[in-house]
């Protein structure tokens, strides 16, 4: 992943990414494809993964725009109002870790501006954030992509998680 290389082992962005990378690693090998629905389910096993090794985090709905500088394109996926319909979700979650400021995106390469950058799920860091519940974007650079995620309110999204069944 070219935003993990040269970082020092030390750096806690290390520790956040391995859950998210397991999870990749794993669906990659069974050939599964991701669905666009698959991130809340996803986040919410990377929120527990996290929970597990003493990370608070949470599930959080966003609006990403995809910039590719090269071409002088903006595509925008998610929204900040995200909605249920029909059992599926219409928008996009991350995982967000507020003490640390980081944000994983495992379901980043459904977009295929993104997946053509073959980097596996988006792990960004926003040191100045840290701590920070007012967070609102977190940019971080994927070869010719800049991706510019923001954040909807933890209000918004805190329904997220309870899909309506039926």
């Amino acid at each position: 992943m070219d935003e993990m290389a040269g970082r020092d082992t030390s750096d806690p962005l290390q520790l956040t990414s391995l859950p998210a990378l397991f999870l990749d690693l794993v669906a990659s090998g069974y050939g599964n494809a991701i669905p666009a629905e698959r991130c809340a389910d996803d986040c919410l096993i990377l929120v527990h993964a996290y929970a597990q090794l003493g990370i608070a985090a949470q599930v959080r709905a966003v609006e990403l725009l995809v910039t590719r500088i090269s071409a002088g394109q903006r595509i925008t996926h998610g929204t900040l109002a995200p909605w249920w319909e029909d059992g599926m979700l219409h928008g996009h979650t991350v995982v967000w870790i507020p003490a640390l400021g980081h944000l994983v995106d495992v379901t980043a390469e459904q977009y295929d501006e993104i997946a053509a950058c073959h980097g596996g799920p988006v792990i960004a860091a926003s040191p100045a954030s840290a701590g920070r519940d007012d967070i609102q974007q977190v940019e971080i650079r994927r070869g010719d992509p800049l991706l510019t995620y923001t954040l909807a309110p933890a209000t918004v999204t805190a329904a997220l998680p309870d899909r309506p069944h039926g």
